[in-house]
């Protein structure tokens, strides 16, 4: 069967991304959703190459990106959280002070704390994703844990406690908005009540990652041939 090329591309593009109607979604990229059963259980595959950009989380699900920046000479870190819905807009965001013995521990602080707060918040299908390569891996049972493994175990009783919940690696690119507001804790340059004033560094964030996944939408929609599902290319 010929397929004209315009829509080659587009199903090269929903395969891609993981919109494959009749399918389970399988996200090939390796940043975003791992693999989504029917039963909407979160699987995790290996993945080896995690997106340079923030993409939105699947129809359903909340995204919690989170981060840590550390100073090793003051053995102190700041953990940081920011929920964002499917269409990248801010659920919520949280940051603290962390006194802890490396970079490492204050990521899979930050990660616990994100899933404690996501639990008090009744939030019941998340996708966690951090540009922490060791955590990501011992989250999913792929590498070694080391020094995570009391941390892990918080996190993997806490993982029960959702109706879904899946752990994804993202390049740091696409996590400017945890990394700034993490950055911001620990130079103590976030006000008190700061939600309700956001920092003009996560606002820019916020904007900058809703612009280049819209973008990236409009460009795959406008090569294909055929109208899409508004659930594909559901602006942002």
């Amino acid at each position: 069967m010929e397929i004209i090329p315009g829509l080659q591309l587009h199903l090269d593009l929903m395969e891609e991304f993981g919109w494959v109607f009749g399918k389970p979604r399988i996200n090939r990229l390796r940043g975003d959703y791992s693999f989504i059963s029917a039963d909407n259980q979160v699987k995790n595959p290996s993945h080896q190459s995690p997106s340079g950009i923030w993409r939105p989380p699947p129809l359903g699900y909340l995204k919690c990106n989170t981060d840590a920046a550390y100073v090793h000479s003051r053995a102190m870190g700041a953990a940081s959280m920011v929920f964002r819905d499917r269409e990248g807009f801010l659920e919520f965001s949280s940051a603290k002070k962390v006194a802890t013995s490396s970079a490492l521990i204050a990521e899979g602080l930050a990660l616990r704390e994100a899933m404690n707060i996501a639990i008090n918040l009744g939030m019941q299908r998340v996708i966690f994703e951090s540009d922490c390569l060791q955590l990501v891996s011992a989250c999913r049972e792929e590498g070694d844990s080391g020094k995570l493994m009391p941390i892990l175990t918080d996190i993997f009783n806490l993982k029960n406690q959702f109706q879904a919940c899946g752990f994804t690696l993202v390049h740091r690119d696409g996590n400017v908005a945890a990394h700034s507001v993490a950055t911001l804790a620990l130079r103590d340059r976030l006000p008190l009540n700061w939600q309700g004033a956001l920092p003009l560094e996560l606002k820019e964030a916020l904007a900058k990652d809703r612009t280049t996944w819209r973008r990236i939408a409009v460009q795959a929609s406008s090569s294909s041939p055929v109208r899409v599902a508004a659930e594909v290319f559901q602006p942002l």
